[in-house]
């Protein structure tokens, strides 16, 4: 190992090969023998022989080796084979090392002590290392002392809080908190004291439950927020606001006290400072939101803005117009319509009469920074409170949509901005005609102008769109015109622009208009879609033009979505999967979007798809094989029932190639979770299209359907595992809409579905219960299941349909307030009387 100076030597040259081949020597040593490797990295890191550059280097490393040992197969459970011996030097070596006289490799050190602390003390060994740490961390001799306190902020950070007993926290705490106070004179010791605290903060759980050690550590905090050296306000205010996300509940009592740092802050301090005490209460705003948005009893909203919003008020409307500058730097005038965002969210109509004042005497000012204030405020305020008292916005919508066509670019942008969030949470003030006039051309122009500006534009129209889809405002003379913008909008050269991505925005644009759009517009649909398969075409061979491809693919599916039956030639669409299949070439294989615009296209063939299964079925496989993306591998499933469905009565001469992958994604363990839920969707569409012809696969795909249906039937619950409850709810609702299509798929094989019909009615009275949470796809497929058994089967399932739960279930839902599903019930009972 001697050689490992000189390692250490080219990893510091100045030519990258002699860096390159110290990384791979540097590999190699370390798999030969991890155990000699890191003491002798320790020793170099020790050694006052060794330059400063080598030893800060040794424990970098030393520190990275350590601390991932979970990321190397051949590492995990290094740790616990070190010889004792072994442990000990790299223990003395790098603790020694923390009073070394050169600030770089004492905090090379910490980090390596650090490291070496976090596996011991996970392993309940090495505990004196915090005892020898806190001793430290007052020493007088001030090197060692600030060296001390790093590696405690170090070691908590990350550190699981029950591998440190109580009583070392509370000294970790005192000694860090001590170097806090007033009266510590050392600038550099207090903000690393100040830093050290906040990577423990996560231990001081219990502290903060005890009110007298809460108001130490708050009274600490917030003196040191108005401390006479900025670096030491800013540093005490990051930590506040981690206290305000961690210990939101224990808030109350400081409230005063915060509204008078943070408002100091606002309105005295310098920009950095300033922007930290706006975000103080923007942490307090999100947290009470994500509170109101999912009540719960165990983590109540406290009511923080609502005592404070006056106040807040106050401050924000007088400093809203503080605008920095026309980038996108953050600064006074962002953070205060960010905080007044989360105030209209929690505390609603409290904020309208003020706001509303300041947009009325504001919108129409000489000054463009109180006409861009008026506008942040309007767009600030969308969310929350009542339609009732957001209306009177509705008359400042016209100077809105004039101040898009401004000439002073900060303005301009956030006009676009605004009209964005009206469209996105107000659309209703847009769409009466009045304004929809001024606002359509006005955002028709912003297309032409600054990619920032043009991309507010796009998403409002995206909005605007969606949302009005109803009524169908975007008729045939309005699509076109809109249509044509947003052509010439994706086709500028500034529109791949990664900071905004005007091309994607414009993209999405389309392929929503071209989804929405009233049915006197589809022909001008049907004519464009052979101008999108040429760009696709043009760009299919540069592998750069990534985002183009998937942007050209949404739009030629929604394109095929809605274009008739019958108007997709034959030209069209093998010129298509031609362009398709060079892209994935290009990229080296298939992307999402590409995967679901064959979906669409078959779905439009139907039948006349099945001459392009071949170029399709390799895609298929590769995918299903390869299981990359979840994202992917669930497209490629959904393709194969889009396929089987639109070839309808065809499909059956090719159920096996249907059957077989879907089955296969089922009996993995490698198969993504949401992959096997729409392999059974997929499934359901194959029995649909195919019918008797699944007969060969039937007792293999009803053991496998079963299951996946006796793991839906465990209860979890939806705070502790929203993921987990979300799946299986999907795969529920998969079942049964499976077992629905499996009852009238195989209508004609009356024997085999009788067989399995008692399983099904024990699975639809099971998922029933409302433990289960079931809603509307479940109540309809059990209501549709109970009937078509009656009808198809009669007295043949009498046995087990004229039981008491299932005439209770059908009589629950013939006075439903759902239509659909009262309808239902009404039908499933008039079978069962028959019966």
């Amino acid at each position: 190992m001697s050689s490992l100076l000189g390692i250490l030597a080219q990893a510091l040259s100045i030519e990258d090969q002699a860096r390159q081949n110290s990384q791979n020597l540097l590999q190699e040593e370390k798999q030969k023998n991890p155990e000699i490797f890191c003491l002798e990295l320790s020793r170099l890191l020790a050694s006052t022989a060794v330059s400063e550059p080598t030893r800060q280097l040794a424990g970098i490393i030393l520190k990275n080796t350590i601390l991932n040992l979970n990321n190397e197969d051949y590492l995990i459970s290094f740790w616990d084979k070190v010889s004792s011996e072994s442990k000990n030097e790299i223990r003395v070596n790098t603790l020694g090392t923390l009073a070394c006289d050169k600030r770089s490799i004492r905090l090379s050190a910490a980090q390596a002590v650090s490291s070496v602390a976090k596996q011991d003390l996970s392993r309940k060994e090495w505990g004196e290392i915090i005892d020898i740490l806190v001793a430290n961390a007052s020493s007088e001799n001030l090197a060692f002392r600030e060296a001390s306190l790093m590696t405690l902020g170090y070691i908590c950070d990350g550190l699981d809080t029950s591998y440190i007993s109580t009583t070392q926290v509370n000294s970790i705490l005192s000694a860090i908190a001590l170097s806090m106070t007033p009266t510590e004179p050392n600038l550099d010791i207090k903000i690393i004291a100040i830093k050290a605290f906040k990577n423990s903060l996560r231990f001081a759980k219990k502290n903060f439950e005890v009110q007298q050690e809460r108001d130490i550590i708050m009274q600490l905090i917030i003196v040191g927020c108005t401390h006479t050296n900025e670096e030491i306000r800013i540093e005490n205010f990051k930590l506040l606001l981690d206290v305000v996300n961690s210990y939101y509940d224990y808030m109350s009592g400081y409230l005063i006290e915060l509204g008078r740092i943070t408002f100091q802050a606002v309105r005295q301090d310098e920009l950095k400072v300033a922007l930290l005490g706006l975000e103080v209460w923007n942490a307090l705003g999100d947290i009470e939101v994500d509170r109101k948005e999912s009540p719960s009893a165990d983590l109540p909203i406290r009511g923080y803005l609502l005592a404070a919003v006056n106040d807040l008020l106050v401050l924000l409307l007088e400093n809203i117009h503080r605008v920095q500058s026309e980038d996108d730097e953050w600064d006074i005038n962002k953070a205060c319509a960010s905080v007044l965002t989360v105030l209209a969210q929690v505390t609603e109509d409290k904020v309208m009469d003020s706001c509303l004042e300041y947009i009325e005497k504001n919108i129409s000012r000489n000054e463009w920074q109180l006409r861009q204030a008026a506008l942040m405020v309007i767009g600030s305020i969308v969310e929350g409170p009542s339609n009732m008292k957001i209306a009177p916005i509705s008359k400042s919508v016209p100077l809105v949509a004039q101040m898009l066509r401004e000439e002073n670019i900060i303005v301009k942008q956030s006009a676009a901005w605004t009209i964005s969030k009206l469209a996105t949470h107000q659309y209703k003030l847009l769409t009466n005609p009045h304004n929809f006039n001024q606002v359509l051309p006005a955002l028709l122009d912003s297309l032409n102008q600054t990619p920032k500006i043009a991309c507010h534009a796009c998403w409002a129209l995206i909005n605007l769109i969606e949302k009005s889809s109803e009524i169908k405002l975007f008729k045939l003379g309005i699509f076109e015109h809109v249509f044509h913008g947003l052509i010439l909008s994706a086709m500028r050269s500034d529109s791949s622009h990664q900071e905004h991505n005007l091309q994607l925005a414009a993209y999405t644009a389309l392929s929503t208009l071209i989804q929405k759009s009233s049915e006197d517009c589809v022909p001008h649909i049907e004519q464009n879609i052979t101008n999108f398969i040429v760009l696709l075409k043009q760009h299919s061979t540069l592998a750069k033009n990534e985002l183009l491809h998937s942007s050209l693919c949404d739009v030629l599916s929604s394109s095929f979505l809605r274009a008739r039956s019958g108007q997709i030639n034959e030209e069209q669409a093998k010129g298509f999967l031609e362009a398709l299949t060079e892209v994935f070439n290009t990229r080296n294989g298939v992307f999402e979007e590409g995967i679901m615009a064959i979906g669409s296209l078959a779905g439009n063939l139907c039948g006349n798809f099945v001459g392009y299964l071949p170029i399709v079925g390799p895609f298929i496989s590769f995918t299903l094989e390869k299981q990359d993306s979840e994202a992917l591998c669930k497209a490629v499933t959904m393709l194969i029932g889009d396929i089987a469905r639109g070839l309808g009565d065809i499909a059956k001469g090719y159920v096996g190639d249907f059957m077989q992958p879907l089955m296969a994604n089922l009996r993995s363990d490698k198969t993504y979770a949401q992959v096997k839920v729409q392999s059974i969707c997929s499934l359901s569409d194959v029995i649909a299209s195919c019918k008797e012809s699944t007969m060969p696969f039937l007792n293999d795909l009803l053991s496998l359907i079963q299951d996946a249906a006796t793991a839906s039937a465990a209860l979890i619950k939806e705070d502790e595992d929203p993921d987990l409850f979300e799946y299986f709810k999907d795969l529920r609702e998969a079942i049964i809409e499976f077992y629905e299509n499996l009852i009238q798929g195989l209508s004609s094989c009356s024997d085999d579905v009788v067989r399995f019909a008692p399983t099904i009615m024990n699975y639809c009275m099971l998922i029933s219960q409302d433990k289960y949470h079931p809603g509307f796809i479940v109540h309809r497929c059990i209501l549709g299941i109970i009937g078509d058994l009656c009808n198809y089967y009669g007295v043949r399932v009498r046995e087990f349909l004229k039981v008491q739960v299932v005439m209770m279930y059908v009589q629950k839902f013939r006075s439903s307030n759902n239509l659909r599903l009262r309808d239902l019930a009404s039908w499933a009972n008039n079978g069962l009387n028959k019966i």
